[in-house]
């Protein structure tokens, strides 16, 4: 009895032993810590620089950091900028990141036009901003989400971070990164109402402050890439003009059912914005119409980032007034999946 019960401890030992060895077998260069390159496949589209959907176009780029102990700028394995061409993303120049064994934060951010400082981990915040008129152009946007926004405006994105990433956790689960909105945006649509006798041809908009720096541009304003906040420095009063491409005829139909959208980026504001502060003027037929924007229900009458404030504005026979305001977040965005090949 003895003699099987040694037979059969020793049978047991065989298989534990030989379970091990598949285990290594399994696991191959992430148990060995050979480190290997990180790979991604973001999914958002760009529309004249702003997000408004769920896969990038070809040319676009990302930037990917990564904190960790295997990690860091002086092993010069925590920053590498990827682009999408031939529908697919590759590394765009010499810096790569490769996981080991050791757990990485990874992290990403858009734009990736300038590196990011090294000191606090911000890129700078371009707004088009200014009283020189920059064109926007319509687009079908009475539903759906696509957004008019003028040519150059630059949307700043950034992930929300992913833990405890490494070469052997990624060998059967992608990081899927959640990129959020750092921005505010306000949008505009404006119709006519049936007792307005001219053609109602909207050429120009111009969003600015009655008085005060409500509105601002801040003074060299940063995002942060790990948690999006924007640091704004002084603040400055801000004047954004639009000049509407070709012209826009108004729509007549009930509350503006079948009006196109104008959007706009700004810093956000994180206070309510108040009733006598921000000031819209809308150029129609030639004529300058001016409403004073009442602050918003939601968000405690703030413009939080990643929110689109959607006001709706009626041009009537005797003048222009704002009908409703409808507070929506921008399209949920999700950054992708990065994978280790």
């Amino acid at each position: 009895m003895k003699t099987k019960q040694l037979m059969n401890l020793a049978l047991i030992f065989g298989l534990l032993l030989t379970a091990g060895c598949g285990d290594d077998q399994n696991t191959g260069t992430a148990e060995n810590n050979d480190p290997v390159e990180l790979r991604i496949s973001p999914r958002v589209t760009l529309t004249r620089g702003v997000v408004d959907g769920t896969a990038f176009g070809s040319g676009a780029t990302v930037a990917v950091y990564a904190e960790g102990t295997d990690y860091t700028a002086d092993k010069s394995n925590n920053y590498a900028k990827y682009k999408y061409s031939s529908s697919a993303w590759n590394s765009d120049g010499s810096d790569k990141i490769y996981l080991t064994n050791a757990e990485a934060t990874i992290y990403a951010y858009y734009p990736t036009t300038t590196t990011y400082n090294t000191t606090n981990l911000t890129i700078p915040v371009k707004l088009l901003e200014g009283i020189d008129a920059t064109i926007i152009a319509a687009v079908d946007n009475v539903t759906g989400t696509s957004i008019a926004a003028a040519d150059g405006e630059v949307d700043c994105m950034y992930a929300t971070p992913f833990p405890k990433v490494t070469n052997k956790s990624n060998q059967t689960k992608g990081v899927e990164l959640t990129m959020n909105h750092a921005l505010s945006m306000v949008s505009f649509r404006v119709y006519k109402a049936a007792d307005y006798e001219g053609t109602g041809k909207l050429t120009k908009i111009v969003l600015k402050n009655v008085t005060g720096t409500t509105l601002s541009k801040g003074t060299s304003p940063t995002m942060n890439i790990k948690t999006g906040a924007i640091t704004e420095g002084t603040p400055t009063a801000a004047t954004y003009t639009r000049t509407i491409k070709d012209g826009y005829t108004l729509e007549d139909t009930a509350a503006g059912a079948g009006a196109k959208k104008f959007s706009i980026m700004v810093l956000p504001i994180s206070t309510p914005i108040g009733s006598n502060n921000i000031q819209a003027t809308f150029t129609i037929d030639g004529a300058e119409y001016t409403v004073k924007l009442t602050q918003p229900s939601d968000n405690s009458g703030a413009w939080p980032a990643g929110k689109n404030h959607l006001y709706t504005v009626k041009l009537s026979g005797t003048e222009l007034s704002i009908s409703t305001i409808t507070v929506t977040q921008w399209v949920g965005v999700v950054g992708g999946t990065l994978d280790i090949k």
